[in-house]
């Protein structure tokens, strides 16, 4: 089997060449990347064919291969996107959806849900007024017209709404908190109230669910919420690491107002229905994600 992996330099495309190398050792694999000079060395050791190419900047070259399957999970993770750079990620998509005719497999956000309240199903009607929301829904909706006019075989979107673990950004939730503690701090301050929702799922779990979705003939044109479906406020979520690491830590707020606030979680029936899905234990996951930290220190 083929497999490209557009966007495989970044922290889930590393996450999903790791374990496609993995779990399907006879696939010849392809992975896109842009400027960074370490990463075919990194694409050697799973024997994969790395592709260098900005999305943003030119036009793919004709010999990118058809693939059996197309895993699309190159785009940026940074809410506050302004509406250029937001405009930028749209036009990067189009730049390669005119020239693949395979199978996609696209990994949006549960942000397209920004502006609703509640338990969100896939088939909600919504609209994300700002540029990073916005650019995750109008990618979904050319995927599905390239498909409507017959320039791509199948499709499906998974709407990611929070991931954490190996090879995220230092910035991210999860990773400041676990390095907090092992600073030997106790307390940590989070935006506003803390009140926004967040519904965690370990790295591991989500490209497991990448993989089997872009296998799966039942997903064929389907959306599908990818998350976990039991939603965290974020101060909860930050006492709850604290807690799986058998510690103690104080939880601050400052008082800011959020510029986007999650109001909303993602329902994750339909993810387990048409795959079986079925995430590992929180605690464990947060357990190994602290344990891949103090050796990543340790190393550096």
């Amino acid at each position: 089997m083929k497999i490209l992996i557009v966007g495989g330099s970044g922290f889930v495309g590393r996450n999903l060449l790791a374990y496609v190398a993995q779990e399907m050792p006879s696939s010849q694999i392809y992975a896109t990347y842009c400027h960074e000079h370490t990463f075919p060395a990194i694409a050697a050791q799973y024997n994969a064919t790395p592709i260098q190419i900005d999305l943003t900047k030119s036009t793919p070259a004709p010999s990118i291969p058809i693939c059996d399957v197309c895993y699309m999970v190159a785009g940026s993770a940074y809410h506050g996107l302004s509406p250029e750079e937001a405009q930028s990620e749209v036009g990067a998509f189009l730049n390669f959806l005119r020239h693949y005719t395979g199978k996609v497999v696209l990994l949006s956000s549960g942000a397209v849900y920004f502006n609703q309240a509640g338990c969100m199903s896939e088939d909600m009607a919504i609209f994300p007024r700002f540029p990073y929301g916005t650019a995750k829904f109008t990618k979904e909706q050319y995927l599905q017209y390239f498909y409507d006019i017959g320039k791509i075989e199948q499709f499906a979107i998974l709407r990611l709404f929070y991931g954490f673990g190996i090879e995220e950004r230092k910035t991210r939730l999860c990773r400041r908190v676990i390095e907090t503690l092992d600073a030997g701090r106790s307390s940590f301050t989070v935006s506003s109230q803390g009140n926004s929702f967040i519904d965690p799922l370990s790295i591991t779990d989500v490209v497991r669910a990448v993989k089997d979705v872009g296998l799966s003939s039942s997903c064929h044109e389907q959306t599908i919420n990818l998350c976990r479906g039991e939603p965290y406020r974020v101060h909860e979520f930050v006492s709850f690491i604290a807690q799986s690491l058998g510690k103690e830590i104080t939880v601050n707020f400052d008082r800011e107002p959020e510029t986007y606030p999650v109001n909303f979680w993602g329902n994750a029936s339909k993810l387990k229905a048409l795959t079986d899905f079925k995430a590992s234990p929180l605690s464990d996951d947060i357990r190994h994600y602290a344990d891949w930290i103090q050796q990543y220190t340790k190393a550096s």
